[in-house]
């Protein structure tokens, strides 16, 4: 998606385990969107990443606004056996 989509220059990706989560954060400093505009749409990326993240119980969420760039932060529970 930031390959493809943001027009980003610079993306960071930051992967944690904090007690029974696992946390995924990825930014990147594109052209950012509104995020209402794409809520909607049914796109394959967006709508994966949520779909995936969701089969999985976790959580998804973005923040995006033009020209100020994307964030994605997944939060996935980790089974304990």
């Amino acid at each position: 998606n930031v390959l493809r989509h943001s027009k980003a220059v610079l993306v960071s990706s930051f992967l944690d385990i904090t007690g029974n989560e696992l946390r995924l954060t990825i930014t990147d400093n594109g052209q950012g969107f509104i995020e209402k505009d794409i809520a909607d749409k049914k796109t394959l990326g967006l709508l994966g990443m949520k779909e995936r993240t969701n089969l999985l119980g976790g959580s998804y969420e973005i923040t995006s606004s033009p020209g100020e760039g994307t964030s994605v932060l997944i939060i996935v529970p980790l089974n304990k056996s």
